[in-house]
């Protein structure tokens, strides 16, 4: 006796098959990137006295620019997030500081958001900043961050200068007095 053949079951078999086929492609593709992330973020962040590499960012026109083309003399480097009220506050405390000493400029770098979320939440808290975002982890690996807010006071020859990780109000006025006495 012959038996028929189910086409319905074996399509319903090959199309879960298929699924599960991509599905664990996806969990092979996260955990690889995953891996990557952990291995460039090994070691130390950049210190005091230590040159910098060079870094991508992405401007609110989605423009990659490198970090040597946004820098202008002394530069207050900043990684950021939406959702780190001490990185809003560093923020606020930065554009405050650069209003009082015109000759810093400040890179606010946000690590985790997308431009167009990052550019609504400059306008909503009436930020003069400009809107900087990771390019491909690009500046999270250059300086390995971990924590935000980091905040780096690097000079015209990409020399770090100051580096604080995290926030503290000591930590800022020690940044305050730092580009007080900076040349113009």
């Amino acid at each position: 006796m012959t038996e028929r053949v189910n086409w319905k079951t074996i399509g319903f078999n090959v199309f879960l098959t298929v699924v599960l086929v991509f599905i664990l492609g996806l969990n092979y593709t996260k955990e690889k990137a995953a891996l990557e992330d952990a291995a460039r973020m090994q070691g130390p962040p950049p210190g005091i006295g230590e040159k910098i590499e060079d870094f991508l960012v992405i401007n609110d026109q989605g423009k990659k620019l490198s970090f040597s083309e946004v820098a202008e003399g002394d530069t207050v480097l900043v990684f950021w997030s939406i959702g780190c009220t001490p990185s809003v506050w560093a923020l606020e405390a930065l554009e405050t500081l650069t209003a009082e000493t015109s000759n810093v400029t400040v890179v606010p770098v946000n690590v985790a958001d997308s431009v167009s979320s990052s550019t609504d939440f400059f306008a909503e808290k009436g930020f003069n900043l400009p809107v900087y975002t990771d390019a491909g982890k690009s500046a999270k690996w250059a300086f390995k961050v971990k924590i935000t807010p980091a905040i780096y006071l690097i000079d015209e020859s990409g020399v770090i200068k100051y580096r604080q990780l995290g926030l503290s109000s000591q930590g800022l006025e020690f940044l305050r007095r730092i580009l007080e006495k900076s040349p113009s």
